[in-house]
């Protein structure tokens, strides 16, 4: 897999959740343990929040570390592509 420098949408995720690109397992990785800020995403002037417990996913990887369930799509660098899946959809489906 190639990882590819994240959309720059996705860098304000990484770096409100301390998440960065973990090559062992080829996907971003936070840790497990501490307060996490929940996500909140603006969609016609309506805030949708999704807290913590929803974005990070307990796969029992090592050291303690959580995936984070997000991730970019560069399909067009002139337009940016949000695919809200499971985590969000948990919230509000």
């Amino acid at each position: 897999m190639v990882h590819r420098r994240p959309p720059e949408e996705v860098k304000y995720i990484l770096a409100g959740t301390g998440a960065s690109w973990d090559t062992t397992y080829q996907m971003y990785t936070l840790p497990c343990k501490g307060s996490k800020p929940d996500m909140v995403f603006k969609i016609g002037g309506i805030d949708y929040r999704v807290p913590a417990f929803e974005y990070m996913l307990d796969y029992g990887l090592s050291d303690g570390k959580c995936v984070l369930a997000v991730s970019g799509a560069a399909e067009n660098k002139d337009k940016q592509t949000w695919y809200l899946g499971a985590p969000f959809m948990r919230q509000f489906s």
